[in-house]
């Protein structure tokens, strides 16, 4: 059984979602360990760098002393999809004891040889994916330092940058994933390993981030259809069970389950609509002052470039 570690403050962080239910894709028996945690001021539990997960996740593979430790305080699930499709390398096969990154996980995987070929094509549709979800995150870590200066222009250039990549993600959408007209596009995308890095990216945005989808069609059709998907109700119900479980058993776990940080991206264009307005307001004023003042009057004063000097005099003694 795998054994998924973490403080109780992450819970909103896509990494332990994402390798939730990757091993829930692929078929892996789970179990997820809550650690209370100190920290009680919520502008500290954690770092403003969101694609930094690996400080804190830690994921052990079966038959290790770790592992079965976190274990048996942890609440053990056995997934109902028991029959495993990719086998499971222990501990002592791979040398690895624990990773700290949802996608070494497939380290921890054995495949039979008639399936290599298909599976090395999910594989690679996969590292794209988590690519794709780390730039993402990247820009969220970019606005967050914007906002830090308290550079409103940065703010804004940073606020653009993620929007664009978010844009840029929703016009490479294929149809294969997004089919939301097709009963069976929930089931196929649930099957991809590929889905879980982006749908939880995505998951992060919309509930902790604020952002809106309505700009966004294609993100918002996939994200829409695989929320409502039986993978993640059951992942959705495996998280409130641990917590339940933890907390009934005695351990003190800290109320702060969400991003510091949440609902920043409404905040932030609030903010940018007023320094907006403000710039429009301050560039509205001087028109309307160059209007009302003649030309003659405004260069008053002013030394142009061309000068009235006889054609001869050349242009170092011209005083």
């Amino acid at each position: 059984m795998f054994t998924v570690k973490c403080g109780a403050t992450f819970l909103w962080h896509p990494a332990l979602h994402h390798s939730l239910l990757l091993l829930r894709a692929l078929k892996q028996r789970h179990t997820l360990v809550l650690e209370p945690s100190i920290i009680s001021d919520k502008s500290k539990c954690f770092p403003r760098r969101v694609s930094h997960g690996s400080d804190w996740l830690s994921i052990f593979p079966p038959s290790t002393e770790d592992g079965r430790t976190c274990a048996e305080v942890g609440d053990q699930t056995q997934l109902k999809e028991n029959a495993v499709d990719t086998g499971c390398l222990s501990s002592h096969q791979t040398g690895l004891r624990c990773v700290c990154e949802p996608q070494h996980i497939l380290h921890f995987l054995a495949t039979p040889s008639h399936s290599r070929g298909g599976l090395k094509d999910q594989i690679q549709d996969y590292l794209d994916a988590v690519v794709v979800s780390n730039e993402v995150l990247r820009a969220v870590d970019d606005l967050l330092v914007g906002i830090g200066s308290n550079d409103m222009e940065i703010t804004r250039q940073q606020h653009g940058a993620m929007f664009d990549v978010v844009a840029r993600l929703d016009a490479s959408l294929s149809m294969p994933m997004g089919g939301a007209n097709e009963g069976v596009g929930a089931e196929q995308a649930e099957e991809r390993w590929s889905t879980w890095p982006l749908f939880t990216t995505m998951q992060f945005l919309v509930e902790e981030a604020g952002l809106v989808l309505g700009p966004f069609p294609s993100v918002a059709n996939v994200y829409n259809l695989l929320r409502e998907s039986m993978a993640v109700v059951k992942h959705k119900r495996f998280i409130e069970r641990t917590l339940e479980t933890t907390r009934e058993g005695g351990r003190c776990l800290s109320e702060i389950t969400t991003w510091p940080w949440r609902g920043i991206l409404p905040e932030v264009q609030r903010r940018l609509a007023d320094y907006n307005a403000d710039f429009t307001q301050q560039l509205a004023g001087v028109d309307a002052t160059c209007e009302k003042v003649p030309l003659r009057t405004r260069a008053c004063g002013a030394r142009f470039g061309v000068q009235s000097f006889a054609a001869r005099v050349p242009w170092p003694m011209q005083k």
